[in-house]
């Protein structure tokens, strides 16, 4: 093998992959970031035996061939070259080559290297600044220590529902679901529980178009193909996932707060600024909504928003950093949905209905304080 390519594109590449490998994987040689390079192009994978994972770069490429140096080494040597091209060459080690400077790195037998797994053919694309966007609203709501007969709420449940595909998380605490539109065939049904960390490596590297492939009933793999990248990644066996969350979401309520979701969330972190802890009181008095926190409710702020209701007077006991959370992605004015101080509690964008939030209440907020 033998080609150029510039230095930035190259970092680049090495950088994204090495993102992808295992930490203890079950071979050694799964540490190796594979190396082909055929027709103008370099193509650069690694796979951790569970996700595979790609990215192609343009390249003047002077002889084909395959070479696979220690992934981690690869990105650290070309992280820290100058601007400039960088020559590739090798049929086992790499050996990298600028105007300055060279440097080998030991390479493993392309033989000794497992077979990829194929790409799925894809059903349907998305937007993906809007995937992007939509895993960042439901992220926070993950459990990542989830395991056993729960592991599927360390994952993200994608499915696909006539025109749109919904995101959903749940950590048993709090419910977050996002939708966007989905282009493909009429009357796809699909679904899939997608381990966390593939979306949190990959979700802001999906240029453009979106190319997404996933199974009917949830078992198997899943696919995403952008135009530069693609991962192939198996999925947390479905039932293994809450799906019951999709009727847990309450559709009636008593009373809603609505104000700037910026500014609840600067005085929800005032209130807590003394107090510590996360036990919350939100309280409202005729339109006034007040935020109280700490053992003794010593905290007391007056929220800039308004209660619009059947009660006079409300008040509810919420965990502080779930309402956060529920905050977090919502940019213009926010909409708490309440019911009962011992029901969940409903957040939306008041200007998007692609965003849900459920949170449950402190059913006991003296052992919470405690």
């Amino acid at each position: 093998m033998r080609l150029t390519i510039p230095q930035p594109e190259l970092a680049a590449a090495a950088k994204w992959a090495v993102r992808q490998l295992p930490h203890n994987p079950s071979q050694p040689v799964l540490l190796g970031a594979r190396l082909e390079a055929t027709d103008h192009q370099l193509k650069l994978s690694v796979w951790d035996g569970a996700t595979a994972a790609h990215t192609t770069v343009d390249a003047d490429v002077d002889q084909p061939g395959i070479v696979i140096p220690s992934g981690r080494l690869l990105a650290d040597v070309t992280g820290s070259l100058r601007k400039s091209e960088v020559t590739l060459e090798g049929d086992r080690d790499l050996t990298l080559t600028t105007s300055v400077a060279e440097f080998r790195i030991p390479g493993i037998d392309p033989s000794d290297y497992p077979a990829l797994p194929g790409l799925p053919p894809t059903q349907g694309q998305v937007s993906g600044d809007e995937f992007a966007a939509a895993y960042q609203r439901v992220h926070r709501a993950i459990d990542p220590k989830a395991t056993g007969s729960f592991a599927g709420m360390a994952g993200i449940r994608l499915k696909v529902l006539g025109g749109m595909l919904k995101l959903s998380a749940t950590d048993r605490f709090r419910i977050a679901s996002a939708w966007l539109p989905w282009c493909g065939e009429a009357g796809d049904e699909a679904m899939g529980v997608v381990t966390a960390k593939v979306l949190a490596d990959n979700a802001k590297t999906f240029d453009g178009t979106l190319r997404i492939a996933l199974p009917e009933k949830g078992n198997g793999t899943a696919a995403f193909v952008a135009d530069r990248t693609a991962v192939t990644s198996l999925l947390i066996d479905p039932a293994l996932f809450p799906h019951k969350v999709d009727s847990q979401i309450p559709r009636q309520f008593t009373g809603t707060i609505t104000g700037p979701a910026d500014e609840l969330t600067a005085s929800l972190q005032a209130a807590m600024t003394v107090a510590g802890g996360n036990l919350l009181w939100i309280s409202t008095s005729g339109s006034t909504v007040t935020l109280r926190a700490g053992r003794d409710a010593s905290s007391r702020v007056t929220a800039d928003a308004e209660y619009d209701g059947d009660h006079d007077e409300f008040e509810i006991a919420i965990n502080a950093g779930y309402l956060l959370d529920g905050l977090a992605p919502i940019t213009g004015n926010a909409q708490i949905n309440l019911t009962t101080p011992m029901h969940p509690v409903l957040i939306e964008d008041a200007a998007d209905d692609s965003y849900q939030y459920v949170t449950v209440p402190i059913r006991e907020p003296a052992k919470a304080a405690a």
